[in-house]
C-alpha cells in the first residue's frame, strides 16, 4: 500500500471511530439535561436547580426538545437567540444562555465532547442598558410614597429604595436581625417550585449588616413596638408579612403596582428600585467600595453593572489630571 493510500485508509479509519463515538454519546437534549439535574440535584442549591428547571421547561425545551446535542450548531444557536430576543428581555436571554452552557460544560467533563456551540457563539451582547435598568429619580419615589396609606408598606419601600435590600433579603429578615440601627442579612427568601422557602444568601459578600436611615428607622421601632405587643410574638417572626410567613412575592409586585398607578409614576420592577438606591448613591458621589459593601456586592459587579450612570468619569478623571500638569508647565 502506498503513502497516499495509506493515508486515505487511516483516515477513513479515524472517521469511522469518530462516528461511532459520535453515535454512542449523541444523546437527545432532553435526556441528557434529566442526568444533568440528577447531578445537580447533589451538587448545587435547589432554588439554583429549581431555577435551572424552571429556564429548560421554559426556554430551551420548545426550542431543542428534538435535537441531539452534537448536532446542535452554532447557527441554532444564533436563531435561538433572536427568537427570544423578541418577546424577553436582555439579561433573561443571557441567563437561558448561560444555563445551556453549563449542560454542555458537564457533558464534555463526562464524555470529553470538546463541543460547546453557546461558547463558540458566546452570550449576546448588550446593545442598550437603559432597556433592562429602570430608575425613580428621589422625585419619583417621594411621589410613590406620598400615596402609601399603610405603615408595614411604607417600611417595606423605604427599605427597598434607601436600603438597597434585593427582594428575598427583604423578605426573610426576622425582629431578631434589627440591631440597633442596623438590619443584618444573613438569609434570602426564595421561591422554589412554587413555594417561599428561608435560604442562605449564594456568596459571602451577601451577608453584612445595612445601617438604616433616621425616617425609616423610626417607621421601624413603631412597626416594632406594635408587633412586640402581640402575645404570639417572637424574635424570629418575620418582620414583614405573617410573623411566621414572609410577604408572598406577588403580594409585594400587586401592592407596588398598586401604589405606582395611584401615584402615576412610571413601572419598574421591585429590583429596580436596588438599581435606584444605586443609583442615588452614584450621582452623590459615594465610593464605589462603600456601595458595594451596603448591597453584598463586590466592587467588580458594581462597575459592571452600573458603569453606565458614571458618564462624567471619564471627564472628571480628564479634568484632574489636566489640573495637576498644569500646576507644573
Amino acid at each position: 500500500m502506498n503513502n497516499i493510500n495509506e493515508r486515505s485508509y487511516i483516515k477513513d479509519v479515524v472517521y469511522e471511530v469518530l462516528d461511532e463515538k459520535k453515535e454512542e454519546i449523541n444523546f437527545n437534549v432532553v435526556d441528557i439535561w434529566f442526568e444533568y439535574m440528577m447531578y445537580s440535584a447533589i451538587s448545587k442549591e435547589e432554588s439554583t436547580c429549581a431555577n435551572d428547571e424552571s429556564i429548560f421547561n421554559l426556554h430551551i425545551a420548545p426550542y431543542f426538545s428534538n435535537h441531539k446535542i452534537l448536532d446542535i450548531t452554532p447557527k441554532d444557536i444564533i436563531d435561538w437567540h433572536l427568537s427570544m430576543k423578541k418577546h424577553l428581555s436582555y439579561q433573561t436571554v443571557v441567563n437561558n444562555h448561560r444555563t445551556f452552557s453549563k449542560m454542555f460544560v458537564w457533558v464534555d467533563t463526562l464524555y470529553d465532547t470538546k463541543w460547546n456551540p453557546l461558547s463558540k457563539v458566546g452570550a449576546p451582547k448588550k446593545t442598550d442598558k437603559k432597556d433592562d435598568m429602570l430608575i425613580w429619580s428621589e422625585y419619583d419615589f417621594f411621589k410613590f410614597y406620598s400615596v402609601i396609606d399603610n405603615l408595614e408598606h411604607k417600611i417595606i419601600f423605604l427599605l427597598l429604595y434607601f436600603g438597597g435590600f434585593r427582594r428575598g433579603e427583604l423578605l426573610a429578615l426576622k425582629w431578631n436581625d434589627f440591631i440597633n440601627n442596623h438590619l443584618r442579612v444573613d438569609e434570602s427568601c426564595a421561591n422554589i417550585r412554587g413555594k417561599q422557602v428561608i435560604k442562605k444568601p449564594k456568596t459571602f459578600n451577601s451577608y453584612r449588616l445595612v445601617e438604616i436611615d433616621p425616617q425609616t428607622l423610626s417607621l421601624l421601632n413603631i412597626w416594632h413596638d406594635h408587633a412586640k405587643e402581640s402575645p404570639t410574638y417572637h424574635p424570629e417572626n418575620f418582620i414583614i408579612g405573617r410573623k411566621t410567613r414572609p410577604m408572598a412575592f406577588e403580594t409585594l409586585r400587586q401592592t407596588k403596582i398598586r401604589y405606582e398607578m395611584a401615584a402615576n409614576v412610571p413601572h419598574i420592577s421591585i429590583h429596580d428600585m436596588r438599581h435606584s438606591h444605586v443609583s442615588l448613591l452614584i450621582n452623590n458621589h459615594m465610593p464605589v467600595i462603600g456601595i458595594a459593601q451596603r448591597i453584598g456586592d463586590t466592587i467588580d459587579e458594581v462597575l459592571q453593572t452600573y458603569s453606565h450612570l458614571l458618564p462624567q468619569t471619564s471627564l472628571e478623571i480628564s479634568n484632574f489630571l489636566k489640573e495637576i500638569t498644569m500646576r507644573y508647565k
